[in-house]
């Protein structure tokens, strides 16, 4: 009896906004989570020791509202995803 999907199949999670579409500092962020750039403690994001915002979407607002954080996290998940 052959199975119906894979068990383990890796499963791409991204937010899509309406008017907008992929967003891309959502995803940008939850890659800089999981990479420990930005920390979450509770619902609390911080970057290099700076409580940045409370809850994903206002961290998002604010990598929006300041670009240059946004291109510094940027940068650095780059560093961390991209070998050489």
């Amino acid at each position: 009896r052959p199975p119906l999907f894979l068990p383990f199949s890796p499963a791409v999670h991204f937010d899509i906004l309406f008017g907008s579409g992929i967003d891309a500092m959502g995803c940008m962020l939850d890659a800089a989570q999981e990479l420990e750039i930005v920390v979450r403690r509770g619902s609390w994001y911080s970057y290099r020791d700076a409580n940045i915002a409370q809850g994903r979407l206002k961290a998002c607002e604010y990598m929006r509202e300041n670009p240059d954080v946004a291109a510094e996290v940027e940068a650095e998940v780059r560093r961390c995803l991209v070998p050489g």
